[in-house]
C-alpha cells in the first residue's frame, strides 16, 4: 500500500471578502515558495490560487461578506494540493470538462477556469446542497526531498516534549516575575534562565529612544544594552503590529544600524516589549553559526519571553505609580492637618456696625490653594487678605501658614499695606529660595468710619467696586506676586466706600470654567454676571453661581473641572 506523507496542512475560514485576499495570499505564497520548485511553477500556482479564491467569492457566495468559505493546501508525498470550498452551485459541468476562453477578447471575465485546468495536473470537484468542492493538483519528484522522515506519530510526540521544555521554562519565568524586586532584576534573572537553557548565544536590549520609563533607563547599565547597535526606525513600526521579527546577519534588511561584519551572530530574533499596548524597549536573541536555524519552538519561547517581560514591566510601572500616588495621598493628609491648624477656612469675619463683611472659600481638593480672612485692627480699621497659593501639598500649606502668621502680626498694629507687603514678600523670598512658587494676593486696611480702603494687589486679579449709583470700578493688580523677588516695593491703591457701594474680591476660580459652549468663562462675563447679584446678600451670590458653573457642566456631560472658589465682598450699610 502507498505510503503519503503530509508536511504541512493548511486551512483556513475567511469572509466572501475580496478585501481578505491579500492576507491570504501572502500566507500562501510564503508556503509555496519554500518548497523548491521553479519560478515558474511558483507563479503559475499564485495565479491558480487568485482564480480559485476569487471564483469562490464571486460565484460561490456572490460577495456575500456574511458568507463563509474554507481554503486549504497540503503537500502529501511527492504532490501539492488545493482545495476550495464554498456555498454556491459551483460552474456548469460542460464548462468544467472543457473549459475554453471567452470568445470577446476583451471580455473581463470567463478565463478563470481555463487558466487552473492548463495549468495543474489534474483536479476533482463535487456539489452538495449546500457546499461546492473544487480540489486541484500537480506532482513534483523534488517534493518527496523535503518531506520528513519521522512518521506522524513520532511528529506528535515531538510537539509534545516540546510543549513540556516550554512549561518548564514558563514555571522559571513567572516565578522570576514574582520573587523580583524590580524590572531590571527580573530582567537579569530572565536572561539567566535563558542562559541555563542554553537557547540563545547573544542578547540585545533597548529602549524606544523617547522613552521616559525610570524603569527602562535602569537597562542601560545591563552589559547587553545596544549590543547591535541601535535599531532602525524601521524595526520599531514593524514591532508594532508583529509579535516578533526575524533577521539574519547576511540580509540586507539587517535592522540595526551596525555593519553586518560587525555582527557578532548569524542570525537572530526580536521581540517587543510593551506597555499600555505600546511597544516601549525591545529584546533582541542572537545565535551563532554553530546552532541550527530559528524554529517554531524557538519562536514560540521568545514570544512568551516577550510576553512576561511586558508583564513584569507594567507590574514594575504600576507598583511605582502606587507608591507615588500613596506619597501624595500622604503629603496631602500631613497639607490638610497643617491647613487645619494654620488655616481657618471660613472663619467668621468680624462684625461692625455700618458694614457687612462675607468670605467664603470652597476649595477644589481636601488642600485649598486660596485662603481668605478679615480681621479687628487697630483705630477702628480692620484688615484683610485673600490669596492664592501657586501650588499644592505640604509646601503649599507651609507657605499659607508662613503669610497667615505675618498677617495676623500686621493685624496687632497699623502698619500699611505697601509696607507689609513688602515685608512678607522677602520673608516669603527667603524661604522659597530656588523653589518655583509664589502667592497672589490682595492685602488691605479698611477705615470702618470714613470708608477709605488702602489696597496693594500682588499679581492677583482684580478687585471689583459697585458702587450704588450703578457705576462699576475694575482696580487691576498693580504689584508682582509675592515671594518672586527679594527687596521689591509694593504701591498702594486707595478708594473710598460710601453707604450703598459693594467691593468684591475673587480668585480665578470664579472665572476660569467652560460654559456650556466649551469657552471660557473669563474675566468680563463674570464681571457682567457680578453686576446681576448687586442686591444679593453672599450666600446667595455663591448658590447662584454653583448653580451658573455646574449646570454648565451637565449641559456638556462633562465632569467641571475646578479650582478653589474663594470670594470675600465689603459691603457698607450706612
Amino acid at each position: 500500500m502507498a505510503s503519503f506523507k503530509t508536511i504541512h496542512l493548511f486551512q483556513a475560514r475567511l469572509r466572501a471578502d475580496v478585501s481578505e485576499i491579500a492576507s491570504i495570499s501572502k500566507q500562501f505564497v510564503d508556503f509555496i515558495g519554500g518548497l523548491g520548485l521553479a519560478e515558474q511553477e511558483v507563479d503559475g500556482w499564485k495565479l491558480v490560487f487568485a482564480e480559485m479564491l476569487a471564483n469562490a467569492i464571486k460565484h460561490g457566495a456572490k460577495y456575500a461578506t456574511g458568507e463563509a468559505l474554507r481554503i486549504s493546501w497540503w503537500v502529501e508525498g511527492n504532490v501539492f494540493y488545493l482545495e476550495t470550498r464554498d456555498p454556491g452551485p459551483g460552474p456548469d459541468d460542460s464548462l468544467i470538462q472543457n473549459p475554453s476562453l471567452p470568445e470577446d477578447p476583451l471580455s473581463e471575465g470567463g478565463r478563470g477556469l481555463f487558466i487552473i485546468r492548463s495549468f495543474v495536473e489534474n483536479w476533482r470537484h463535487s456539489r452538495s446542497s449546500d457546499v461546492y468542492i473544487l480540489r486541484v493538483w500537480k506532482s513534483y519528484p523534488a517534493l518527496a526531498e523535503v518531506a520528513p522522515e519521522d512518521p506522524a506519530m513520532e511528529l506528535i510526540l515531538d510537539e509534545l516534549a516540546d510543549s513540556y521544555e516550554n512549561l518548564a521554562l514558563y514555571d522559571r519565568l513567572g516565578q522570576a516575575v514574582v520573587g523580583g524586586d524590580s524590572f531590571a532584576d527580573f530582567f537579569r534573572s530572565t536572561l539567566q534562565v535563558f542562559i541555563d537553557a542554553g537557547t540563545p548565544d547573544y542578547f540585545h536590549i533597548e529602549a524606544l529612544p523617547d522613552s521616559d520609563l525610570p524603569e527602562l533607563d535602569a537597562l542601560k547599565h545591563q552589559p547587553e544594552f545596544k549590543r547591535f547597535g541601535s535599531a532602525l526606525p524601521s524595526l520599531w513600526q514593524q514591532l508594532e503590529n508583529k509579535p516578533y521579527a526575524l533577521w539574519t546577519r547576511n540580509n540586507a534588511d539587517l535592522p540595526f544600524d551596525v555593519d553586518p561584519s560587525a555582527m557578532p551572530c548569524r542570525e537572530g530574533c526580536v521581540i517587543p516589549i510593551s506597555h499600555n499596548e505600546h511597544v516601549v524597549a525591545l529584546l533582541a536573541l542572537g545565535y551563532d553559526s554553530n546552532k541550527d536555524s530559528i524554529g517554531s519552538r524557538v519562536v514560540r519561547q521568545i514570544q512568551a519571553l516577550g510576553s512576561i517581560l511586558s508583564m513584569a514591566l507594567s507590574r514594575s510601572i504600576m507598583d511605582r505609580e502606587r507608591a507615588d500616588r500613596d506619597r501624595i495621598r500622604h503629603a496631602f493628609q500631613i497639607a490638610t492637618e497643617l491647613q487645619q491648624q494654620l488655616l481657618p477656612l471660613n472663619a467668621l469675619p468680624p462684625s461692625s456696625d455700618g458694614w457687612q463683611f462675607f468670605v467664603s472659600c470652597d476649595p477644589a481638593l481636601e488642600v485649598a490653594g486660596d485662603f481668605a480672612e478679615i480681621r479687628p485692627s487697630c483705630n477702628n480699621t480692620v484688615v484683610g487678605c485673600i490669596i492664592d497659593v501657586m501650588g499644592k501639598g505640604v509646601t503649599a500649606a507651609i507657605l499659607a501658614g508662613i503669610f497667615r502668621s505675618h498677617f495676623i502680626d500686621f493685624s496687632r498694629g497699623t502698619e500699611a499695606p505697601a509696607d507689609f507687603s513688602a515685608r512678607v514678600n522677602n520673608a516669603l523670598e527667603i524661604q522659597l529660595a530656588a523653589q518655583t512658587m509664589f502667592i497672589t494676593g490682595v492685602i488691605f486696611r479698611l477705615d470702618l468710619l470714613s470708608g477709605r480702603l488702602q489696597l496693594v494687589i500682588a499679581g492677583h486679579p482684580p478687585v471689583v467696586l459697585l458702587k450704588k449709583s450703578g457705576e462699576t470700578l475694575e482696580f487691576a493688580a498693580n504689584n508682582p506676586p509675592l515671594g518672586l523677588f527679594i527687596d521689591q516695593s509694593f504701591a498702594s491703591i486707595d478708594l473710598e466706600i460710601v453707604v450703598g457701594d459693594r467691593c468684591f474680591f475673587v480668585t480665578d476660580g470664579f472665572y476660569e470654567w467652560q460654559t456650556e459652549e466649551g469657552r471660557l468663562f473669563d474675566w468680563g462675563p463674570f464681571v457682567e454676571w457680578l453686576k446681576t447679584q448687586f442686591n444679593y446678600p453672599g450666600e446667595k451670590i455663591i448658590q447662584h453661581f454653583h448653580q451658573l458653573s455646574r449646570s454648565s457642566a451637565e449641559s456638556r456631560s462633562t465632569k467641571l473641572s475646578r479650582d478653589d472658589e474663594t470670594l470675600m465682598v465689603l459691603t457698607r450699610t450706612d
